[in-house]
């Protein structure tokens, strides 16, 4: 979305005249990145992590349903990475 908004800018500035370019592109970048935002968004909702003293369990998916799973015993290191704003919820 970030992207679109600099490229309005920037056809703006390059071509005063064309401004109804600049708004299609503009309209054309700002669907895309909302539609990339809303699948990832909708993957990571209907993500469910389970972590127990026994095993982890990853789920997956909305309508049809993967699931793995695995015994603690198994894991030998764990990395995460947290932004600020995960953090912070």
């Amino acid at each position: 979305m970030l992207f679109g908004l600099f490229a309005v800018v920037a056809l703006t500035v390059v071509a005063d005249r064309n401004a109804a370019a600049a708004a299609t592109s503009f309209a054309a970048l700002l669907t895309l990145g909302c539609a990339s935002f809303l699948r990832s968004w909708f993957r990571r909702f209907t993500t469910e992590i389970v972590v127990t003293d026994r095993r982890i369990i990853y789920k997956m998916g909305w309508i049809a349903r993967r699931t793995r799973e695995m015994n603690i015993t198994k894991v030998e290191t764990v990395d995460v990475r947290q932004s600020v704003i995960g953090r912070g919820l």
